[in-house]
């Protein structure tokens, strides 16, 4: 169409030129929409057919958290109550590093269990589960049926496996009824063993008891206050989780990188704030062993707006420039850090360039074996301003395949253009 159809249909709106243009406009808005609501739909779907999950097919240790994938969230931790829609807290993110998927194999010895009469022991336990693997999570569920009297029955807390020093399930109340009906929850074994309870003011049967492993290494806030909140970037139509730079963090089960000296780091961040050094994200505490995204530094110039550490038994770093000030905050970018204690490499990437890299020794050994925490160190200090679209970890130095598959994701979530 010329422009002078144009300028007639719109002088005309009952004109067949006109309704050529409204046929056309509806067509294109109506496909627009329905991508972005498909794209909605299915956040989930690799974008340009580069699966970032497929670093983690050799079996290499990790995480990869995509806020864009809602399946994935959930506001408390107990994984009872999704987090669906923007403004929402996020207690509980499963990690898709294993593809989050439950296990067949149901852990639970037995699946019945008929409660005692009413005025019998004060507490009298049953044991459901031994075996359980301390560190790794499980879906669980029974059903209450024939319940009679008053107070409490359910799982447990105190010392078995989802009470004390877990994600906090049994301890919010989720794992307990006052009567007949299902409870469900997801929690993180703290010991081998879990146990169902009745009280001498109560009777109940407990049938269909269930607890199957959700394999991963997902994250978690047991405290509701310092939860980040899922935001959506209506340019981009990606979700992630907003970091307030005062007192909101997660942190996964300890994870097991002891067999491995190399690490990559990925992530698609908006950083919002250089007033004082925020860690975004840290294996372990400031020790030997571990690897540390600083988002940033400190204040700049006298301080570099971005940091990743690699660390064996001494502790080099890679810093971005203090000069660069296309790197000071408001700034959206894809940071990508690789590290290799035995042949020392300490490696910043951002947006798909080289910004600092050292090779100066980093000492000896393997990466610990230590939770990951995301927006503070361990949880008490150096916080984090700013958004987390997609975090990927991996026990291995990725290829320049993989590495451009994985910074692609991670900028169309957050919105950035990758150097060609």
């Amino acid at each position: 169409m010329d422009k002078g159809e144009l300028f007639k249909s719109a002088r005309n709106p009952g004109s067949p030129a006109f309704l050529r243009v409204k046929t056309r406009l509806a067509i294109a808005l109506s496909g627009a929409m329905a991508i972005a609501f498909y794209s909605n739909l299915q956040p989930t779907l690799p974008l340009g057919g580069f699966d970032p999950a497929s670093v983690f097919a050799g079996g290499a240790q990790g995480v990869f958290f995509d806020a864009s994938d809602l399946k994935t969230l959930y506001q408390e931790t107990a994984g009872v109550t999704p987090t669906t829609a923007a403004g929402q807290y996020v207690g509980l993110q499963f990690d898709k590093s294993k593809g989050a998927s439950v296990s067949t194999i149901n852990s639970a010895t037995l699946t019945t269990v008929a409660g005692v009469p009413i005025g019998g022991p004060t507490l009298t336990q049953y044991t459901i589960a031994t075996g359980l693997v301390v560190g790794r999570w499980y879906k669980v569920s029974a059903t209450v049926s024939g319940y009679s009297g008053s107070a409490t029955v359910g799982f447990t807390s105190g010392s078995s496996a989802f009470g004390a020093n877990s994600n906090g399930a049994l301890s919010t109340g989720y794992g307990t009824l006052t009567g007949n009906g299902k409870i469900e929850f997801v929690a993180l074994a703290a010991a081998s063993t879990q146990t169902i309870f009745t009280r001498d003011t109560n009777t109940a049967t407990f049938s269909n008891i269930s607890i199957r492993e959700i394999a991963g290494n997902h994250r978690f806030q047991a405290t509701s206050a310092d939860r980040p909140i899922l935001r959506y970037n209506w340019v981009t139509g990606a979700h992630y989780l907003e970091y307030n730079g005062s007192n909101s963090w997660m942190v996964t089960n300890a994870i097991d990188f002891t067999a491995t000296d190399k690490v990559s780091v990925f992530a698609g961040l908006r950083k919002l704030s250089d007033a004082a050094r925020g860690v975004f994200v840290e294996l372990g505490n400031n020790q030997n062993g571990t690897f540390v995204v600083d988002a940033p530094v400190g204040t700049p110039p006298a301080g570099s707006p971005l940091r990743f550490i690699s660390r064996g038994t001494l502790a080099p770093e890679a810093a971005a420039l203090v000069g660069d000030a296309s790197l000071y905050a408001p700034v959206s970018l894809v940071v990508a850090g690789f590290g290799d204690i035995s042949a020392p490499l300490a490696r910043l990437m951002v947006n798909g360039v080289q910004v600092a890299q050292t090779l100066s020794s980093q000492g000896s050994g393997n990466y610990i074996a230590a939770s990951i925490h995301f927006g503070r160190r361990a949880g008490t200090s150096l916080p984090f301003n700013g958004h987390e679209y997609v975090t990927l970890i991996v026990g291995l130095l990725t290829t320049a395949e993989q590495t451009k598959g994985i910074s692609q994701f991670c900028a169309r979530r957050v919105g950035v253009q990758l150097a060609a």
